[in-house]
C-alpha cells in the first residue's frame, strides 16, 4: 500500500485505513528490531552497545503491591547501559527459549531490580540470568482499539478529519492564581472559554506544564472531571507535580516503578493500600500462599488419593481466593477514580482496563507534539472536550520505522495547527531559563522574535554562583579555558579540527578530540566549585554519549538531544560529533534537534563541532556568525 503524508481525511475511514495501515506498520517494525537484535547479536556484544545486563544472581526476592514480585539481581559490576528505570525489559537465561517481561525498579553499578506480575521457580532464579531491555506491544493494541472508537466519537472525529469547526464561549473570565504570569493566565482563559479543543505553545522556559496545571485547576473549580496525560512517564509525574500546589484530589494511574518518589503517594497502588478492602486483600493472599505451601509439600502419587483429594481441593479454592482479590480490588479503584479530581497517565496508560468504565469532561494531553497520533487517540477517546499542549519547534515523535518516518513524525498537534491555525493556539511568551544571549538565536530563527525574558532570566550568568575566590582561580587558568568559562559570558563556540569516528557495523558516530576537550572543560569546571548536578552534557549520537559516559566517571547527566528535552542544567556542553570532508552533518539537520540542544542552559552554554562540516548547512553557518558576533568564537587546532 503506498500513502502519501495527509492533513486532510475525506471520512472515518479514510482516518481509519491510513492510520491502521501506519499502527501495524511501527509495530511490526519495532518488535522486528528489538528480535532481530536479540537473536543476531551475540550476549556480550549486545551488553555492550548497553542493551543487556548478562551474568546476574538473585539476591532477594519480595511480594509488593498489587501482588506483583520485586526480584533483586547483583554482580560485580554492571557496564554502561541503556536500560532505565521504568523500562520494560525481559528476564531470561536466554531470551530465544524462555522469558519473563517485567519492569526495571531500581539500578546502580552492581545492582538491578525488576518486578514481575508472576514469581519464577526457585530452579529458575537459581541459574546465571540477563536482562534484556525490550518493546512494549501494549502501546500498538490500545491505539488500534482507540482508533475504532473513534468511530462512536463524531465531535472529535470531525475536528481529526479537518471538517471541524473551534467554538468559543463568549464570557468573562477572570483568572485570579499567583502561580501563573499574565501570558499563561491569557492562555488558561482561552482553554476555559473554548467549547470542543484548544491548543497551547509552549516554547522552552515559558512555564507549558505549570500553564496546563493552572489550566486543570481552574476546570475542576468549575465542576469538570478531568483525565491528564502526556507521552512519557517523567512528563507526567511533571505534571503531577505542578498540580500538587493546588487544593485538588490526584491520582496517579501507572506502575510504581515508573514513577518519581516525590509523588508516590499520589498513585494508585499507594492509596489502594490505604483502602479497608486492601485489609482484606492481604488477608486473602496470605491464606492464598499458605494453601500454595500446602500443595507444595504434598506426596502427590497415584497410591494417596487423599493427597490428590487435599491437592485438587487446594486449588479450587485459590481459584475462589484470586477471582476475590480481583473483585475487591476492582471495587477499591472504581470508588478511589471516582472521588479523584484529576486522573493522570501517559497517553498509552489511559487505555488500561481501569479507566474501561470512565469518560471525562476534558482531556488535557501535555508534550504532545513527540506523541505518535495513533498513540494520542488513546486518550483523546475518553473525553468530550481536549487541551493539547506542546511545541512544533520541538522533538517530533520517534518513529522506529523509517518508511513511515514522514507520516508518523507529524504529531496531531502540528496537523491541527495546519489545519486550523492561529485560531486555535495559544502562545505563552514570557520566559524564565535563560539569559538573552542563549535564548535569541533560537528566538529569531524559530520563533519570530516572540519570546521575551523575564528580569530574573536576563541577569543569569556564572558569575551569580561563583564565589569570589573560585573566579580568582578561573583567572590562573590558561587563556583558552579562561575565555571559555569566561563567568560573565553565557555563550561559547569552541572549533574543533577533528574527525569522527563509527564502530563497525554502527550506524552512530563518536569523536574522540570533542570527548577530550569535554572532559578538560569539566575537570575545570569542578575546580570553580560547581557540583556535577548543575552540569548536563548533549550530544545527537548515542555512541558520543557512551564513550563520554566511558570517559568522564561522574555523576554528570550526559544524554542525546531527545533524552534532554524538557530538562535544564546551569551549564550546558553540546558535542555535535559530526566531521568529515564530505561535510555531511546526517539529522543535525533537524531543526528542532537545534532548538532543543541550545535551549537547555540557564546559565552557561558551550558549544564544541568542526566549523567546516557545520557551515555547509546554512542554519549552522548562521548559528556560527551568531557567535562570531557576540565575541564568543575560539579556534582549537590541537
Amino acid at each position: 500500500m503506498k500513502i502519501k503524508q495527509k492533513i486532510y481525511f475525506n471520512d472515518y475511514f479514510d482516518y481509519y485505513r491510513y492510520f491502521s495501515f501506519l499502527i501495524d506498520k511501527e509495530r511490526n517494525e519495532s518488535i522486528k528490531k528489538i528480535w532481530d537484535e536479540i537473536r543476531k547479536t551475540n550476549p556480550e556484544d549486545r551488553e555492550k552497545s548497553g542493551r543487556a545486563i548478562l551474568n546476574l544472581k538473585t539476591k532477594e526476592i519480595k511480594r509488593i503491591v498489587g501482588g506483583r514480585y520485586e526480584i533483586s539481581f547483583y554482580k560485580d559490576y554492571i557496564l554502561e547501559n541503556e536500560i532505565n528505570v521504568g523500562d520494560l525489559v525481559i528476564l531470561s537465561e536466554d531470551p530465544n527459549k524462555f522469558f519473563y517481561e517485567g519492569v526495571c525498579s531500581y539500578k546502580d553499578r552492581t545492582k538491578i531490580k525488576v518486578i514481575l506480575d508472576k514469581k519464577p521457580p526457585e530452579n529458575f532464579l537459581n541459574k546465571n540470568l540477563r536482562v534484556d531491555l525490550f518493546c512494549n506491544d501494549i502501546t500498538f493494541e490500545r491505539a488500534k482499539k482507540a482508533l475504532s472508537l473513534l468511530f462512536f466519537k463524531r465531535e472529535i472525529c470531525k475536528i481529526l478529519l479537518g471538517k471541524g469547526k473551534p467554538e468559543f464561549r463568549n464570557e468573562n473570565i477572570e483568572i485570579k492564581n499567583s502561580y501563573l504570569n499574565s501570558s499563561q493566565k491569557e492562555v488558561v482563559k482561552k482553554t476555559l472559554l473554548a467549547k470542543n479543543f484548544f491548543l497551547v505553545q509552549g516554547p522552552p522556559g515559558t512555564g507549558k506544564t505549570t500553564t496546563i496545571a493552572g489550566s486543570i485547576y481552574e476546570h475542576v473549580k468549575r465542576g469538570y472531571k478531568v483525565l491528564a496525560t502526556a507521552d512519557s512517564n517523567i512528563a507526567v509525574d511533571n505534571l503531577v507535580e505542578a498540580l500538587l500546589r493546588y487544593d485538588i484530589k490526584v491520582v496517579r494511574i501507572g506502575h510504581p516503578a515508573k514513577v518519581l518518589k516525590s509523588i508516590l503517594n499520589n498513585t494508585l497502588d499507594f492509596i489502594l493500600e490505604k483502602t479497608s478492602e486492601f485489609n482484606e486483600i492481604k488477608i486473602i493472599w496470605q491464606e492464598i500462599e499458605r494453601l500454595k505451601d500446602i500443595n507444595k509439600s504434598l506426596n502427590i502419587d497415584y497410591k494417596n488419593l487423599k493427597n490428590i483429594e487435599t491437592f485438587i481441593k487446594n486449588k479450587k479454592e485459590i481459584k475462589k481466593l484470586k477471582k476475590l482479590v480481583r473483585k475487591l480490588e476492582k471495587r477499591a479503584i472504581r470508588k478511589i477514580i471516582k472521588r479523584a479530581d484529576v486522573v493522570c497517565a501517559t497517553n498509552s496508560g489511559a487505555g488500561s482496563d481501569i479507566l474501561n468504565e470512565f469518560y471525562f469532561d476534558v482531556v488535557f494531553i501535555d508534550e504532545a507534539n513527540q506523541s505518535q497520533e495513533p498513540v494520542t487517540l488513546i486518550p483523546l477517546t475518553k473525553g468530550r472536550k481536549f487541551i493539547m499542549a506542546g511545541d512544533q519547534n520541538q522533538l517530533p515523535p520517534t518513529v522506529v520505522c523509517e518508511k513511515i518516518s514522514p507520516f508518523l513524525s507529524l504529531s496531531l498537534f502540528e496537523r491541527l495547527i495546519k489545519i486550523y491555525g492561529e485560531k486555535i493556539l495559544g502562545f505563552l511568551n514570557i520566559q524564565y531559563r535563560m539569559p538573552d544571549d542563549i535564548l535569541n538565536f533560537s528566538n529569531e530563527n524559530f520563533y519570530n522574535s516572540k519570546i521575551i525574558s523575564a528580569k530574573e532570566a536576563k541577569k543569569r550568568n556564572l558569575k551569580n554562583i561563583l564565589e569570589e575566590e573560585k573566579i580568582e582561580i578561573l583567572k590562573n587558568l590558561n587563556d583558552e579555558i579562561n575565555f571559555i568559562l569566561n563567568p560573565q559570558k553565557t555563550i561559547c563556540f569552541i572549533d574543533v579540527d577533528s574527525k569522527e569516528e563509527k564502530f563497525q557495523n554502527a550506524t552512530s558516530y563518536f569523536n574522540f578530540k570533542e570527548i577530550n576537550i569535554i572532559k578538560e572543560i569539566v575537570e575545570n569546571i569542578k575546580k570553580l566549585g560547581i557540583e556535577s548536578k548543575s552540569i548536563g552534557i548533549i550530544s545527537p549520537y548515542k555512541d558520543q554519549v557512551k564513550i563520554l559516559k566511558e570517559t568522564i566517571k561522574d555523576d554528570i547527566e550526559i544524554k542525546t538531544i531527545d533524552g534532554f528535552q524538557g530538562r535544564e542544567k546551569d551549564i550546558i556542553i553540546i558535542s555535535f560529533t559530526r566531521a568529515n570532508d564530505k561535510n555531511i552533518i546526517g539529522f543535525l539537520d533537524d531543526f528542532r534537534r537545534l532548538n532543543v540542544a541550545l535551549t537547555r542552559a540557564k546559565r552557561k552554554l558551550i558549544v564544541i563541532g568542526n566549523s567546516k562540516t557545520l557551515k555547509s548547512n546554512s542554519l549552522y553557518k548562521k548559528l556560527l556568525d551568531y557567535f562570531k558576533e557576540k565575541n564568543s568564537y575560539i579556534y582549537l587546532g590541537r
